[in-house]
């Protein structure tokens, strides 16, 4: 029979502790995956709303600038209707006041060159509303050609005055203007103008 150590104790049974440290360690690790899981459920739910958002934004925006439009278009069809029903006639009715009072202010000026200015804007002016009354010809001299006496009955004013134009053109500061021949030019114009009520 052997004896027993002195050193040897008689080992106490203790509590278990293992399953108590494994729900401890498993709900420390759990913790930041939970965490994580309703972070990123959030986020999605925010940026959903966030896109929804934006998408309303964007189809309002349309509507309300396809409404704008169409708004745009009823004032410009009530301020700039020319009734094309009543002919060539009313749709250029008036259409070059603006530009006519320009060459007005030139043609009283001091200077030839001025007055050089006002013709060849009236011929560009001439060339515009032969143009608008559907003449053919690449160039004015060709429309004019185009043109029947009976369809215009200052047709010899047209080419006279478009024939000063050609001078100043070709001849430039060579050519020289008198005020009278200027005037003169420029009337020649404003009654091809006023037959077609142009100005």
């Amino acid at each position: 029979m052997q004896e027993s150590s002195p050193f040897l104790q008689p080992t106490i049974p203790g509590p278990d502790l293992s399953p108590g440290i494994a729900d401890t360690v498993g709900t420390i690790t759990g913790a930041p995956t939970a965490l994580f899981e309703f972070a990123t459920a959030q986020w999605f739910i925010v940026l959903g709303q966030f896109v929804w958002a934006v998408v309303i934004l964007v189809i309002g925006y349309a509507i309300y600038h396809v409404w704008l439009m169409n708004q745009y278009n009823k004032i410009e069809v009530l301020l700039y209707d020319t009734h094309p029903e009543e002919g060539p006639a009313t749709e250029i009715s008036g259409k070059m006041s603006k530009q006519w009072r320009e060459i007005q202010k030139h043609i009283q000026g001091t200077k030839d060159n001025d007055w050089k200015i006002a013709i060849l804007e009236a011929d560009t002016l001439l060339d515009q509303l032969l143009i608008d009354l559907g003449h053919p010809g690449t160039t004015l001299g060709e429309r004019l050609k185009s043109i029947d006496r009976g369809e215009m009955t200052t047709l010899s004013d047209a080419w006279e005055a478009h024939k000063v134009r050609n001078r100043i053109a070709h001849d430039g500061s060579n050519f020289e203007l008198s005020y009278q021949v200027a005037k003169q030019t420029v009337d020649r114009f404003e009654k091809v103008f006023r037959e077609f009520d142009y100005i």
